[in-house]
């Protein structure tokens, strides 16, 4: 069984992969450097936001709700958990919209949601597979690899602003992908900023920094460089990168 699951998530991951590397090698044909610069920087800023949602959110939602002996305790902790990534999620697209505006770049909002599509999609898929849903998540894979096929080849072969259009495409195919989750495990993204909430958050909090500490010293030396580069030299200078 734990084999199955496994394979199921690497499954899903490899599909994941395998459609960006495409779709990277299309518009490697398509875009200017200037625009690869920026969609490649874009996909930096999902990594990093993945890498933070997954160290703050997924995987201790995963570990608490996996310890959790009663159904309250899987869902107080699903609670705060999914609360968290939605406030990461939203941050991380913040970030990544004002990144994006610093080089005057007009495709900046829709980067700003492929990104925060991308990681509130992630949390979900642990989430769901903490609750031993791993099937709903493989089929939420792959309708999300086809609809972003689908999307962004529409995209390539039709917008004006191909960039832009990509980065929506890319935001509606984690979109749907979410709905797929929901509406096959009958659940929701559930969120509260009430006192309960922010209580557990507190408590949690002194364990948690560990996760942070570590996610941020990942991301300075595996991006930093590579963003010092594009702040310093433009985002065409950090395309061949």
């Amino acid at each position: 069984h734990l084999l199955r699951r496994l394979v199921l998530m690497i499954g899903g991951e490899a599909l994941q992969s395998g459609f960006h590397f495409a779709l990277n090698i299309a518009l490697l044909h398509v875009l200017s450097a200037q625009g690869y610069g920026i969609f490649a920087i874009a996909m930096v800023m999902g990594g990093v936001g993945l890498s933070y949602i997954r160290s703050l959110t997924a995987v201790p939602a995963s570990i608490w709700m996996g310890k959790s002996t009663n159904r309250a305790g899987v869902d107080a902790h699903d609670v705060t958990f999914g609360t968290a990534a939605l406030v990461v999620a939203l941050v991380m697209a913040a970030a990544t919209a004002l990144l994006m505006q610093l080089w005057g770049e007009a495709s900046s909002i829709a980067a700003g949601c492929f990104v925060g599509a991308w990681s509130l999609r992630s949390y979900m898929r642990t989430a769901f597979f903490a609750r031993r849903q791993q099937m709903i998540v493989s089929i939420s894979d792959f309708v999300f690899t086809v609809a972003g096929i689908a999307l962004t080849a529409l995209a390539i072969w039709v917008a004006a602003n191909v960039l832009q259009a990509v980065f929506y495409a890319l935001a509606a195919a984690n979109l749907i992908g979410i709905v797929v989750l929901v509406r096959r495990a009958r659940r929701t993204l559930r969120i509260s900023f009430r006192m309960p909430a922010r209580r557990r958050d507190a408590r949690l909090w002194p364990q948690l920094r560990w996760s942070w500490f570590s996610a941020t010293t990942t991301n300075i030396q595996g991006q930093c460089l590579a963003l010092l580069v594009a702040g310093s030299e433009g985002p065409a200078a950090y395309a061949p990168l």
